[in-house]
């Protein structure tokens, strides 16, 4: 860590001004670049306030990870500490930045070395390859909707993200409440005894889900998903 401590006293120095040396130009160029790769559309959302935001964001941010590929998580950090969602009127900003560094960061996540088979007498656990998460903006819909429409579209949306073993592609699942409920205490009993247990608690019979769920689960264990 005290690499680390002396690479963050060097970046606070140098980038003070992003124009006041070459070093500050350095540090400017990679971070905006980094935070460009990682934020596509959010940057194309931002259109001409990304490279001010970009400055303002290197000025104060704290660079609490070392690596570089990780800044752009700080970034979206900042942007809610400066509400520019509000400011900017798309409020959906956040879950859609959020969403961009999910796939850089489970692209970067390594593949449990195990194989696995279903059974519903087992206990599974969610692969660190798989993220579940809940949106209040239906932004993996972007493409059919459009920016503007987003913002009409609040609400409570359920994903399970997923790095293929594949095609090493960042896919996804819109679930329901019901199985990503499952999906969250997974491991923590076997499938079977959480499957009655939250049939229970949503007043359906398992037997009637039963067969659908398995084929789905099955497909989660190909995809490495559950382990």
């Amino acid at each position: 860590m005290k690499e680390f401590e002396i690479q963050k006293e060097f970046m606070e120095k140098v980038i003070s001004d992003k124009n006041s040396s070459i070093y500050g130009k350095l540090v400017f160029n990679n971070i905006e670049d980094t935070c460009s790769k990682a934020f596509p559309i959010g940057k194309s959302l931002l259109k001409d306030r990304w490279e001010t935001l970009i400055e303002e964001f290197i000025k104060i941010a704290l660079f609490s990870t070392p690596y570089l590929w990780e800044v752009p998580k700080e970034f979206i950090d900042f942007c809610k500490k400066k509400d520019i969602g509000k400011i900017i009127g798309a409020e959906y900003l956040y879950d859609l930045l959020k969403f961009e560094w999910l796939e850089i960061e489970l692209f970067n996540t390594d593949f449990p070395n195990v194989s696995s088979e279903f059974s519903w007498d087992k206990k599974m656990f969610l692969s660190k390859t798989a993220s579940l998460q809940i949106f209040e903006y239906p932004v993996h819909r972007l493409g059919s909707l459009s920016f503007d429409e987003l913002e009409h579209y609040k609400g409570k949306y359920y994903l399970l993200l997923y790095n293929s073993p594949e095609d090493l592609e960042i896919s996804y699942f819109e679930i329901t409440p019901f199985l990503y409920e499952f999906l969250s205490v997974v491991g923590t009993d076997t499938n079977l005894s959480i499957l009655k247990k939250l049939s229970e608690k949503y007043g359906i019979q398992y037997e009637e889900i039963l067969k659908e769920l398995e084929e789905f689960l099955v497909l989660l264990v190909k995809e490495k998903v559950l382990v």
